[in-house]
């Protein structure tokens, strides 16, 4: 009786596991990714869009500058700032810190980390549109690709 108790609990835990492990294994799976903003695409000329843990990273340089912002990097601070509109409004994001800081000295949780990926910043592509520029964030999972739209909120 103990050992059919013992193989039951064992079954139970592989079926959870298993159920667990298809869970996080559907965020990693790696399809093309294309990046649509009002309508145009979205050049990344030397690194592609990746999914890290669930959040689709993007080089911040190619969606800061599509998005209207300047870009200057920062190697001493391992620092991205980010400026949008000749000096008005600026965000310092270090790489390794999940907050970043604004102009206003707020200093907002991004709730991920930007990373270094093949010699380019990374960072999360929902949360530079939305928190930003306040765009509209549609994912669509495609059978050979995955597309993302961002568009001005209506």
């Amino acid at each position: 009786m103990k050992m059919k108790k013992f193989m039951m609990m064992v079954m139970a835990a592989i079926m959870l596991l298993s159920v667990a492990c298809t869970a996080s294994a559907s965020c990693q799976v790696q399809k093309p990714i294309k990046v649509y903003y009002n309508g145009l695409a979205v050049d990344f000329p030397d690194q592609q869009p990746v999914i890290i843990n669930c959040r689709t990273m993007v080089p911040v340089r190619a969606i800061a500058e599509a998005l209207d912002y300047d870009v200057l990097w920062i190697a001493k601070d391992n620092e991205v700032q980010l400026y949008q509109h000749l000096g008005e409004g600026f965000v310092f994001w270090k790489i390794g810190e999940n907050t970043y800081r604004t102009n206003h000295d707020s200093i907002v949780d991004a709730g991920c980390v930007p990373i270094v990926l093949n010699g380019r910043t990374m960072v999360p592509i929902r949360f530079v549109a939305e928190q930003l520029s306040n765009l509209k964030v549609e994912f669509v999972q495609q059978k050979y690709q995955n597309v993302i739209f961002l568009n001005e909120k209506d």
